[in-house]
């Protein structure tokens, strides 16, 4: 049995295995979370959309790396990030193995957080703290937790 799979970008995904030709609807990636994580890789990275149907071997894309991508349902997909040098690269997303890509999302990888110093060390409520340290940026989402209770700088 041989199968031969058509796609275009934005069309419809074509399926013809053993001489039945198969019309699937079009997938779509509305919202991919989160759209950043750590350049060493590893983030989780859940993408959201419709018409989710591996007919090869499901794939995400992050710049010009590959990944495997696992369908959990028909509107859901995860993938782990691979390493990556910090920076904002396009996300894209096969459900054949790469002869159809669907999505145009951007994900920021970026350098960890080194912390070098936190002043003071004991504070009472509304009292300012400084944290000094590497890799803090406006694209970096940063949250503070004290005692179970998260902030925001």
């Amino acid at each position: 049995v041989s199968t031969l799979v058509i796609g275009f970008k934005g069309a419809p995904q074509i399926n013809i295995t053993a001489g039945i030709i198969e019309v699937l609807p079009t997938p779509r990636v509305e919202q991919m979370t989160p759209s950043s994580g750590v350049a060493q890789g590893g983030t989780n990275v859940i993408i959201r959309g419709v018409n989710f149907r591996a007919i090869g071997n499901p794939w995400c894309y992050f710049g010009d790396s590959m990944v495997m991508a696992y369908i959990l349902t028909n509107k859901t997909i995860s993938c782990a990030t691979p390493k990556s040098e910090a920076g904002k690269v396009l996300f894209q997303l096969s459900l054949d193995d790469g002869n159809t890509i669907i999505g145009e999302q951007f994900f920021s990888f970026f350098a960890p957080i080194i912390l070098h110093e936190v002043n003071p060390r004991i504070v009472i409520s509304g009292s300012a703290i400084i944290i000094r340290g590497e890799g803090f940026g406006p694209d970096i989402p940063i949250q503070c937790a004290f005692g179970g209770t998260s902030f925001v700088p």
